[in-house]
């Protein structure tokens, strides 16, 4: 047998139901990663980069209807352009925020390494590079996490792009609880 996403081949799609990445902050193995993202729901002006003006973080399944918080997100694919040009917008802010983070470079312990994590996700045309229209740049936010809890989370949201057929140009969410 191939690969574990190999098992969610098949079977089909109800366009009507609404694709949201449920993520819980006090899970042991990607906590850090939810509360990343929690704080750039709740608390987007105090989060990396910052921005003169109001940031407007798209994708938040719990915000109010109409708001542009509530906006979906629309997963690209991780060999485009566009995904190449938010991984360099995050690295950038992270080597400017956090550049003494934990990390095999600085002698850490290989337990404590941190990645930066980045929300919305590289993966989507709203990540660190997109330039909203009315909002602009800088609409996203980055987090040094561990480095297992960014891997774990990264590997849950591509079996969520499976298990719920999120494709190309699809639209998502994604709810904190």
């Amino acid at each position: 047998m191939g690969g574990k996403l190999e098992f969610y081949k098949g079977s089909c799609i109800f366009s009507a139901a609404k694709r949201v990445l449920v993520l819980r902050p006090w899970n042991f193995d990607y906590g850090q990663v939810a509360r990343h993202i929690e704080k750039a729901f709740t608390q987007p002006e105090n989060t990396v980069p910052f921005k003169s003006v109001q940031k407007h973080i798209p994708g938040n399944w719990n915000a109010p209807k109409g708001t542009p918080e509530r906006d979906p997100l629309t997963r690209i694919d991780s060999q485009s352009n566009r995904y190449n040009q938010n991984t360099k917008a995050k690295n950038l802010v992270c080597e400017e925020f956090f550049a003494d983070r934990p990390r095999k470079k600085n002698g850490a312990p290989e337990d404590e390494w941190q990645q930066c994590d980045e929300y919305p996700f590289a993966s989507t045309k709203e990540g660190g590079a997109y330039d909203h229209p009315q909002y602009g740049k800088d609409n996203f936010s980055v987090q040094a996490v561990l480095g297992t809890h960014n891997s774990t989370a990264g590997g849950d949201l591509a079996v969520f792009y499976a298990r719920y057929r999120v494709l190309l140009g699809n639209k998502f969410w994604v709810a904190v609880q």
